[in-house]
């Protein structure tokens, strides 16, 4: 069953981590074992293996378990970015369902333009968590000055690429080749017992790779191939973010580093 890895804050933006466990053994007639570990943030704790208990509750289906340790404490401020995301996964699911299918059905057609929004949405975010985590996002001010300046590198960026078609050409190569490898790697890959983190992205920059090089060869098949299968994962991975029930990108990378099961 799946694991839960969740950034939890409270009303005095105090944030800590929380870990949850799901068992497949039936605890009575209605639910199921499972077993859940809050990390509260204590950065004067820092010995290996040795954080202060602060409470264990076994009395119920769900085991609890609640400790202090500097482990707990979140690194970086662009998990502010990764709780909204959490948070509302709607915001993202219903900007994908949308893009998907106009980048699947008419991508080629639509070339320079789509991807030249492709980058444009790469770089906005990019930009974004980069001012985020170097803490230029702390002040009102500073989060205006951050949107305005994000979002202007993002528009240069994609108007660049729109003027270069080679350049839009390799980066859409290798954007596809980067999908084609996490979804390879997803599905026979990993069952073939490869759950290592470096597997993963060894395969992907192979992939994206190769995709880089042959959409110079074979421009008009590589674009064909590439919007349609961007567009097509991006519905399908909206979808995803409304329903749920499917890890996202950062639970599964996260996964394969702690080398812990979905």
């Amino acid at each position: 069953m799946p694991n839960k890895i969740t950034v939890k804050e409270d009303l005095d933006e105090n944030r800590w981590i929380e870990f949850k466990h799901y068992s497949v053994q039936s605890c009575n007639s209605t639910s199921t074992y499972s077993f859940t570990a809050e990390i509260l943030c204590d950065k004067s704790i820092t010995s290996a293996g040795n954080p202060k208990i602060i409470s264990v509750d076994t009395s119920h289906c769900e085991a609890k378990v609640v400790v202090a340790h500097k482990a707990g404490c979140p690194a970086g401020k662009a998990m502010n970015f990764s709780k909204f995301i959490n948070d509302y996964p709607w915001v993202l699911g219903l900007i994908m369902i949308v893009e998907g299918p106009i980048v699947a059905l008419f991508g080629r057609r639509w070339f320079p333009w789509v991807t030249a929004g492709i980058v444009t949405i790469f770089s906005l975010f990019f930009c974004l968590i980069f001012c985020e985590i170097t803490g230029f996002m702390d002040k009102p001010i500073e989060i205006v000055a951050s949107v305005i300046f994000s979002l202007s590198l993002a528009l240069l960026s994609g108007w660049f690429v729109m003027k270069t078609v080679w350049v839009a050409i390799g980066i859409l190569g290798v954007i596809g080749g980067l999908f084609v490898g996490e979804v390879v790697y997803a599905f026979f890959i990993f069952e073939l017992g490869a759950h290592q983190l470096w597997v993963m992205v060894l395969f992907c920059v192979f992939c994206a790779s190769l995709g880089g090089s042959l959409s110079f060869y074979f421009s008009k098949k590589v674009v064909l191939f590439a919007t349609s299968l961007i567009g097509s994962y991006s519905f399908m991975r909206g979808w995803s973010y409304l329903l749920g029930g499917f890890p996202n990108e950062e639970d599964i990378l996260l996964s394969l580093y702690e080398n812990m099961q979905l």
